[in-house]
């Protein structure tokens, strides 16, 4: 009984002390990992202000395209406007004066149209 008692104990050291040695390799590694992150925590600060930076940009100038954009817009249709305009009173202007008062009037209408948002 005593030899039964013995062994288990032996064997319970033995299994203590690979545990012990597998923590001892484990926190050796992961001191390693904790020193590499330390090293390269201000370069990653630097990209990631970097990063920001670039985004900020490239919001400001996807916001000035855009207005770019709805300026060209609201300038096409004035245009296209006065030369319907134009269009339309020259065409009534060779007819009776009851037909320039209508398209004055489709014009202003028109016009109206475009303008509306």
């Amino acid at each position: 009984m005593h030899i039964f008692i013995t062994i288990i104990l032996i064997a319970e050291l033995i299994i203590a002390g690979a545990l012990v040695a597998g923590i001892c390799i484990l926190d050796k590694k992961v001191n390693r990992l904790s020193e590499n992150v330390s090293a390269i925590r201000p370069k990653l600060a630097e990209g990631m202000a970097t990063a920001r930076t670039v985004s900020e940009k490239l919001l400001k100038t996807v916001k000035d395209a855009s207005e770019i954009v709805r300026i060209q817009s609201e300038r096409y249709i004035m245009v296209v406007f006065k030369n319907v305009l134009i269009f339309l009173l020259l065409f009534f202007a060779r007819g009776k004066s009851k037909k320039i008062i209508s398209a004055v009037e489709l014009a202003m209408s028109f016009g109206q149209f475009l303008t509306c948002k």
